[in-house]
C-alpha cells in the first residue's frame, strides 16, 4: 500500500515569496514536519483562497498534496492571524526576529514540536502583551533550553549578554556557538 499523497498540517508560516508570475514559494514550520517549503499555486492572484491565510506569522491549518520536489499546499485554514502584531510595529519586528531565528536554527523537515510550541507561545504573547522586552527573553530562554545549549548560571549572573550574543549570530545566520 502507497503513503497517502496529501496530509493535513497546523503550521506557522516562516515566509513567503514569488515562485514564477502566479505561484507563492511559502516556508512552513510545523509540529510534526519541521520547516518545509511548499507552493501554493496562484496564490498571487487577487482571487485565490489561499492569499489571505499564508501569510509570515500566520498560525494555518494546511493540506499539502506530495509534489515530486516541494509539495503543494492545496487548502489553507487561518487558525489565529495575530493582528495585534500587525499593528505594531514593534510587535512585528519581535515577530519577524522570531521567524528568523527559528529558519536559522531548524534543518528541513527536522520535527521539533518543543520548537513549535516555543514559538507559537511566543507569537501569542506578542500578540497579547506589549512587553517586547519580556517576550523576546522568554523566547530566547526558552530557545536555548530547547537547543541544549542554554547554562542555568546565566541566570544569576545576568544572561542578557550571553543569550544577545548567541541569538544575534543565530538570527544573522551563524550557526556555529
Amino acid at each position: 500500500m502507497s503513503p497517502p499523497k496529501t496530509k493535513k498540517l497546523e503550521a506557522i508560516i516562516l515566509n513567503t515569496k514569488p515562485f514564477g508570475e502566479k505561484d507563492r514559494l511559502v516556508e512552513i514550520f510545523s509540529r510534526e514536519q519541521g520547516r518545509q517549503k511548499a507552493i501554493a499555486k496562484s496564490a498571487a492572484t487577487l482571487k485565490s483562497k489561499l492569499r489571505g491565510h499564508i501569510e509570515p506569522t500566520s498560525h494555518v491549518e494546511i493540506v499539502l498534496y506530495q509534489g515530486k520536489s516541494l509539495d503543494l499546499i492545496t487548502e489553507a485554514q487561518t487558525i489565529t492571524a495575530f493582528p495585534e502584531i500587525r499593528t505594531s510595529w514593534d510587535r512585528l519586528q519581535l515577530a519577524g526576529y522570531f521567524l528568523q531565528v527559528i529558519r536559522n536554527v531548524t534543518v528541513e523537515h527536522q520535527h521539533n514540536p518543543q520548537l513549535f510550541d516555543i514559538l507559537q507561545t511566543a507569537l501569542h504573547q506578542a500578540n497579547s502583551h506589549p512587553d517586547t522586552a519580556g517576550i523576546k527573553a522568554f523566547f530566547e530562554r526558552e530557545l536555548l533550553k530547547a537547543e541544549g545549549v542554554w547554562d542555568e548560571n546565566w541566570e544569576q549572573t545576568g544572561f542578557e549578554t550571553q543569550i544577545n550574543s548567541y541569538c544575534e549570530r543565530v538570527s544573522n545566520g551563524l550557526h556555529s556557538v
